[in-house]
């Protein structure tokens, strides 16, 4: 299974022939047209390919060489996100005028050789952002290379300094680090090492440890209302871990072993069911994940290995995802994989 736009007016391949989408009959079917004959026809959407010019490397292959994303310095995955709002709209064109390919190259601060180089890369991966992460060089920018000491000095001068009511600014906690680091007789580190670990703390947690929890509740806390409803399927997206009314026990000794949780998606339009996760493991970053990647794919393979009967017409990306204030919800991991 590819990775690719379904779009009115977007190339696609059926039975290895060249069609473009002319239209969406419903949530399974689109109307398609021969590039070539001009004539019609509706066929599933599980049944289209992508075109060469939307190429993808399949599901299967990403799970196999894709890196590991949590393992990409922060600033490297910002500059990629960086770079995929400058390449997003010329992966879309068939031809690149000269003129928009030397503007983009220019954003992006590197030559037009190298901008076609990372614009392969992209579609190739179906427009995903760890294609355009930065290459690794050693020692480059966003490795870590402060020893163990260095990095004591830095998070406990954080700790003691910044996250206090005092609010001391951010020059401070430089200064600061520099004073300790030449009483420990260790070279300082270098004044935006000290500032991107101040960037990268939580909103939340900074403003809790320095304001109080009550505070912190009235700008992060949900807000009660009444949510506008969406205009069409997979608008928006729902995400919640209830736990089941029952109690899993052991197969031959029938003890306890525990509630498990639903981790489902729940599509903002019609309240119908994308997709969901059952697991006896607590809500984490994994569950949600894993709850995403079922709401996202087609269900046909999914309901014919457990035999049932019936369709399930509903999957896709959502537009956007709302989620509650739990801690597996602002993990670094599941806002890299949505990024992804």
């Amino acid at each position: 299974m590819s990775a690719f736009t379904l779009q009115p007016g977007d190339a696609v391949q059926y039975n290895r022939h060249a069609y473009r989408i002319r239209a969406a009959v419903s949530l399974t079917t689109v109307r398609i047209e021969d590039c070539g004959t001009g004539q019609t026809l509706v066929v599933p959407v599980t049944a289209l390919e992508a075109s060469d010019a939307q190429t993808s490397t399949s599901i299967g292959d990403d799970i196999l060489h894709a890196p590991d994303i949590m393992q990409i310095a922060e600033a490297d995955w910002a500059e990629a996100k960086r770079r995929a709002q400058i390449l997003a709209p010329l992966a879309t064109m068939h031809l690149c005028p000269q003129s928009v390919v030397q503007q983009a190259a220019a954003e992006i601060g590197c030559s037009v050789r190298h901008l076609y180089t990372l614009l392969r890369a992209y579609r190739a991966s179906g427009g995903t952002l760890s294609a355009l992460v930065p290459s690794k060089h050693s020692g480059g920018k966003g490795q870590g290379r402060l020893s163990a000491d260095l990095e004591a000095i830095i998070a406990t001068t954080i700790q003691e300094e910044y996250l206090t009511p005092q609010k001391r600014m951010a020059q401070r906690i430089v200064d600061e680090v520099r004073r300790r680091c030449h009483r420990a007789k260790l070279p300082p580190p270098a004044d935006n090492t000290v500032r991107r670990r101040l960037h990268a703390l939580r909103a939340d947690d900074t403003l809790r440890r320095r304001e109080g929890a009550s505070r912190a509740r009235q700008k992060f806390a949900p807000v009660p209302g009444t949510f506008p409803p969406p205009s069409w399927p997979l608008a928006v997206g729902q995400i919640d871990h209830p736990p089941v009314d029952l109690i899993v026990v052991d197969e031959q000794y029938r003890r306890p072993i525990g509630r498990p949780y639903l981790t489902v998606a729940i599509d903002g339009y019609r309240r119908c069911i994308p997709g969901f996760c059952l697991s006896l493991e607590a809500p984490s970053a994994v569950s949600a994940g894993l709850c995403l990647a079922h709401a996202v794919l087609d269900k046909e393979t999914w309901l014919a290995q457990r035999h049932l009967d019936g369709p399930w017409p509903i999957w896709g990306k959502p537009d956007d995802m709302h989620l509650d204030n739990a801690a597996e919800f602002h993990s670094e991991a599941l806002r890299r994989g949505c990024d992804q």
